[in-house]
């Protein structure tokens, strides 16, 4: 803004930026500048600090559903936010992921982008772990309501649930940044004698990104 960022550029590398009247070819609200120094990695540098850049990623139908979401704008826009760029927006036309912004940034983006995409899998197969933990729990609860009128006879049996399921997934983007952790927790039992109650907790776990935040379910029920 006003030239600050070009000033703060110069003064970091130690180069001098002078920004042209002509425009480029096509797009009327950019313009070029011109960059001079005597270190070549330093123009370099100050040129990569500087310069706006378009990249156009583009997906399967697949990798669409799961990049953008059921809120195509505000994945977008989050991706955008995230890597701070000057805009990502989906073109429903070619099927791509247009972003823009400064060169290092779009190549966060597009690191933070494919961090997702190897993702997927992994979140799939948990998904039908989580599905398949629920139906039993639901399973459970209506066999036990079935016989809580024999409360308090012998051998009903005393039954905890609690166990763990994949344990980690880590997924690092470029410079250290990417996603968190995902936890899962399946079945393990212990017989016993008596009534009792049988209980199950189950955690989605926690992605750091732009998708998925957290989610907590817990299943309880009493029978014999």
């Amino acid at each position: 803004k006003n030239g600050q960022n070009l000033h703060r550029v110069q003064d970091k590398f130690h180069v001098k930026i002078e920004v042209l009247n002509r425009r480029p070819a096509k797009e009327p609200d950019m313009r070029l500048i011109r960059i001079i120094g005597q270190n070549p990695d330093s123009v370099e540098a100050a040129r990569r600090a500087v310069e706006f850049v378009q990249e156009v990623m583009h997906l399967k139908m697949d990798e669409i559903d799961w990049i953008m979401g059921p809120d195509g704008f505000r994945s977008a826009s989050d991706i955008a936010k995230k890597a701070d760029l000057l805009y990502a927006r989906f073109n429903p036309e070619t099927e791509s992921l247009e972003l823009c912004g400064l060169r290092d940034d779009v190549s966060l983006a597009l690191s933070l982008i494919q961090d997702q995409l190897d993702y997927k899998p992994v979140y799939h197969m948990m998904g039908k772990e989580e599905a398949s933990m629920r139906l039993t729990l639901e399973a459970l609860t209506e066999e036990e309501m079935m016989h809580r009128k024999g409360k308090g006879k012998k051998g009903c049996g005393k039954g905890k649930f609690h166990g763990k399921g994949f344990g980690k997934f880590d997924g690092r983007g470029a410079d250290g940044k990417g996603f968190g952790k995902s936890n899962g927790k399946l079945f393990e039992g212990k017989e016993g004698k008596g009534q009792g109650k049988s209980g199950g907790k189950g955690h989605g776990g926690k992605f750091d990104g732009n998708v998925f935040d957290r989610g907590n379910q817990k299943g309880t029920g009493k029978g014999e």
